[in-house]
């Protein structure tokens, strides 16, 4: 009986992820630029470094939320456009509503969630609840936990 690798289907999240930020950028840039270059500016944000963390204006902004179990990824565009891919467990609430504030960002135009597991969507109800937010989207999947259905009702109201 053959046996998949588990470190198989976190490469494929990773790919997906990847994609998404790619897809994300261009769409940003796209909306973004006036004719002139910008500069890309990446952080990784860990529990010790928030108070360090800003994104810089007119630039490019792409921080990597130390969520701990799941991920989070808080992108700003140089006009200022913001898009959140996954919130983390819900106990990492704390962390991603600091990168918001930290930043003055009172509308996240764009929310994605890769998969309806909670180390994705754990807190994406109560950022959902917690700021102005353009559009979500999710994956075409059922999935009937609470963190989930939850979610699908802040979406709703």
């Amino acid at each position: 009986m053959a046996h998949r690798k588990k470190g198989s289907k976190n490469k494929a999240l990773t790919v997906l992820v990847i994609i998404i930020i790619v897809i994300a950028a261009v769409f940003f840039i796209r909306q973004s630029l006036n004719g002139s270059a910008s500069i890309v500016s990446s952080t990784a944000i860990a529990e010790g470094d928030r108070a360090a963390f800003s994104f810089e204006p007119g630039k490019l902004g792409v921080a990597y939320i130390d969520v701990g179990q799941g991920d989070s990824i808080l992108i700003q565009s140089p006009a200022g456009r913001t898009m959140l891919i996954d919130s983390g467990e819900s106990y990492a609430l704390p962390a991603v509503k600091d990168a918001l504030d930290r930043n003055g960002i009172k509308k996240i135009d764009i929310v994605v969630g890769t998969h309806p597991h909670s180390d994705h969507i754990g807190c994406m109800a109560d950022i959902i609840n917690s700021y102005d937010i353009g559009a979500v989207y999710l994956p075409k999947v059922s999935n009937n936990t609470s963190t989930y259905e939850n979610l699908l009702k802040s979406i709703q109201k």
